[in-house]
């Protein structure tokens, strides 16, 4: 008798020829089988498309979406609008999960029918092998959309309703971090949270990633608290924290302007070292 899948992994993957294989190798290595995952090939260069076809015709629990380069908000849209599971994570192509991921989720799914999101804490893996868990603790105690104004981050591993993704109409390409906006209008939303201090993601840092733009993560996540207190009916808590979030995020960014200058009169080596000084003096 067959089990009908439980949540399907949306991988984007563009020229993810070193790291796919790892983090497609740790789904088939879950404690669980009842899954699926959609790779969505989105305009790669190299053998992204190659790797991901030869797991899909050795695996029917892996399927290929192959389009051209529209980044990561439609990408992530795409495997959404493929999706047949009633849950799903976006699952990036140099991240990989550990082997209890889905009979944890399976658990957390049985005690709270009624949730729309599960959250689950994670770590972060560095160039140099270090590996650094990152603490959700804060969010089961506290409100969820003050914490996340204040710049907590808690989208490693969630598992998501595809209905309520639909009912935001995916993700904001408008916004660099398109993933922070979501977890927002989630927020407004309404949607119902369930978090567990279970580390079930190990997301890769590398100087490739999107993340590694501070200025422009900075300048997004400012458009995004400009936009939020625009809205009405929030707490008095939430907008404490927008203003103070925002005098935050207008102080990193003239820090990332500088920092900016002075790489390139002084170098990138001597321009840094110049930076941390002036980091630390000012701090």
């Amino acid at each position: 008798m067959s089990v009908s899948p439980l949540l399907t992994f949306i991988m984007p993957a563009h020229n993810a020829q070193e790291t796919i294989r790892e983090s497609l190798d740790a789904l088939i290595a879950l404690d669980d089988p009842c899954w699926l995952c959609i790779i969505v090939n989105d305009g790669s260069t190299d053998d992204t498309l190659t790797i991901a076809d030869g797991y899909r015709i050795r695996d029917s629990r892996f399927s290929v979406i192959s389009q051209r380069n529209g980044g990561v908000a439609a990408a992530n849209w795409a495997g959404v609008q493929a999706c047949t599971t009633s849950h799903y994570t976006i699952y990036p192509a140099d991240d990989f999960v550990k082997s209890c991921y889905l009979s944890v989720f399976r658990r957390q799914r049985e005690r709270h029918p009624e949730a729309d999101v599960f959250v689950f804490a994670g770590a972060l893996r560095y160039p140099d092998g270090k590996v650094v868990e990152v603490d959700g603790s804060r969010f089961i105690e506290n409100d969820t959309l003050v914490e996340l104004i204040r710049g907590s981050f808690f989208s490693l591993g969630a598992a998501v309703k595809v209905d309520v993704c639909k009912d935001l109409g995916g993700w904001n390409s408008r916004f660099y971090t398109e993933d922070y906006d979501f977890w927002v209008r989630a927020c407004l939303h309404g949607c119902s949270f369930v978090f567990s201090n279970e580390s079930l993601t190990v997301a890769q840092v590398s100087d490739s990633q999107k993340s590694a733009d501070l200025l422009r993560m900075f300048q997004s996540d400012l458009a995004i608290m400009v936009e939020l207190y625009a809205q009405k009916d929030l707490s008095s808590e939430a907008y404490l924290a927008i203003e103070e979030r925002t005098r935050i995020l207008r102080r990193h960014i003239l820090g990332q302007k500088l920092k900016r200058v002075l790489e390139m009169f002084l170098g990138r080596r001597f321009g840094i070292a110049v930076w941390d000084i002036v980091r630390r003096i000012t701090k």
